[in-house]
């Protein structure tokens, strides 16, 4: 993964010390986030698709999740489908 490569919302900015945990070397990297915020994450886990952004998208999907969980319960509860 090269320097100013986007994935998913994030792009690379640098490359950061990697970790270790025991037995292996992980990479990580300072990303951007299209939202502003720059965060380090582990590079396998962009690649891999596993993480997005840098949370700023959960928040999104959580909050529309929500709304169309209460729409459904205010429907049931007036007995029909609000859209």
């Amino acid at each position: 993964m090269e320097v100013g490569t986007k994935t998913n919302m994030l792009t690379l900015l640098e490359y950061d010390e990697p970790v270790y945990d025991g037995f292996r070397k992980i990479k990580r990297g300072v990303f951007e986030c299209e939202c502003g915020q720059i965060k380090t994450k582990m590079i396998h886990n962009v690649k891999s698709g596993m993480t997005k952004s840098c949370g700023c998208l959960y928040k999104f999907i959580d909050k529309e999740y929500m709304i169309q969980v209460n729409k459904n319960k205010i429907g049931m509860k007036y007995k029909k489908k609000i859209k």
